[in-house]
């Protein structure tokens, strides 16, 4: 009887440590995939336009000031996080949440 406990133990393991294997195996896939990807020309492509301005041949590259930019753009609206009436204020954010959705698409105000 002991033998076949010890023999199920040593089984445990055994698939234990094959299922770690395989799992590390995966990810020395993965890490080989995004090796071969930080090597590909669209990727050199990328991080030279990212990350040093550079453009194709013909490419013209437009620098916008900030303050123009920033005209552009629409003001959100302020801290909308707190509870409307004291009805909500108990309730769990989730709740407040699903119930702020249900206004926005009913078209309703608070």
């Amino acid at each position: 009887m002991k033998a076949i406990d010890t023999n199920f133990g040593l089984q445990k393991q055994i698939s234990g440590l094959q299922q770690q294997n395989a799992v590390l195996q995966l990810s020395n896939s993965n890490a080989q995939l995004s090796n071969e990807y930080y090597n590909t020309p669209q990727y050199l492509e990328l991080a030279a336009r990212e990350n040093l301005g550079l453009a194709s041949p013909g490419e013209t590259e437009l620098i916008v000031p900030t303050d123009v930019a920033l005209a552009h753009t629409v003001t959100l609206a302020q801290d909308t996080t707190t509870p409307k009436t004291e009805a909500t204020a108990g309730q769990p954010a989730y709740v407040r949440h699903f119930q702020d959705w249900v206004d926005f698409f009913l078209h309703r105000s608070s």
